[in-house]
């Protein structure tokens, strides 16, 4: 079998096509994130690679008032987090806030989200869900580098912090801190 030796790493040829599409494909998810990529060329390339579909502004306004500090609020009373003006709001709350950092692709944060709903409806706080991919900005002011990660946030300063997946840890994270 045929190597291509990259420093103490070696790897078989027949891997070298498949981590270069990964390369392009990453690439290109971030080009149509930014809005650079042209539509034409997005459409075409999203029936041959796995090309994201493009995120509208549309679907935010719908989903969302016209002012600023609204919120979309889920059934269970969970806030998801749109934009750094409603963060903002969140964190103006007397009450403590818990934030989940998560992301769409992220199995251990589908896994919790029933969880997590339960303990919304159960503790007297603000609750809020933050999408890493949408607020890339804000993850990386609350140095959030693993999801599903939960913050508890009292007087706009963070108190606790839990990065995981187990609900004994997050059901004792949301009692000692609330």
């Amino acid at each position: 079998m045929a190597l291509c030796c990259i420093g103490g790493v070696c790897i078989p040829y027949s891997a070298l096509l498949p981590f270069f599409a990964y390369g392009i494909q990453w690439l290109l998810a971030k080009l149509v994130a930014y809005g650079i990529l042209p539509d034409w060329l997005h459409d075409r390339l999203q029936g041959m690679l796995l090309v994201p579909a493009k995120k509208t502004t549309k679907r935010q306004s719908e989903s969302c008032c016209t002012s600023t500090t609204c919120s979309t609020v889920s059934d269970s009373g969970i806030t998801s987090v749109q934009s750094t003006d409603q963060w903002n709001a969140i964190l103006q709350s007397p009450k403590p806030v818990v934030c989940k950092w998560t992301a769409s692709w992220c199995q251990p944060c589908k896994k919790i989200q029933p969880f997590f709903e339960s303990l919304a409806e159960d503790n007297d706080g603000v609750f809020c869900i933050v999408d890493v991919d949408d607020m890339e900005d804000l993850a990386s002011e609350y140095n959030v580098a693993m999801m599903p990660t939960f913050l508890v946030l009292k007087d706009q300063v963070e108190v606790a912090r839990y990065a995981g997946s187990d609900e004994n840890k997050l059901r004792k994270l949301i009692s000692e801190n609330l």
